[in-house]
C-alpha cells in the first residue's frame, strides 16, 4: 500500500524520503514483537523508500542499506520474511 510521507510519524523516515525526492512510500506491513503482542512500543512498520527498505521502530529507524546485518537481525526477531 502506498502512503504519503506526510502520514509517517518518523522524522527519520520522512527525512530519508525527502533526501530521495519521494512523496509516497510503500508500506509493507506492521509487525508485532513475538514476546510483546499488542504493544505499540514493540511493534515495527516496514516501508520501501526509494527502492530501499527501512523499519520504523520505537527508536531510530533501521535502514537496510545503512545497516544490512542489523536490519536482517531485526526482521528475524520479528519473524518477518520479505
Amino acid at each position: 500500500m502506498n502512503i504519503s510521507t506526510a502520514d509517517i510519524t518518523s522524522t527519520g523516515i520522512r527525512k530519508l524520503a525527502e533526501l530521495n525526492n519521494v512523496e509516497t512510500v510503500e508500506c509493507l506491513g506492521r509487525f508485532e514483537h513475538p514476546d510483546h503482542p499488542g504493544s505499540n512500543d514493540w511493534s515495527i512498520t516496514v516501508y520501501r523508500v526509494a527502492g530501499g527498505l527501512v523499519a520504523d521502530t520505537n527508536g531510530d529507524p533501521v535502514i537496510e542499506d545503512a545497516d544490512p546485518s542489523g536490519f536482517a537481525e531485526l526482521l528475524a526477531i520479528y519473524g518477518v520474511e520479505l
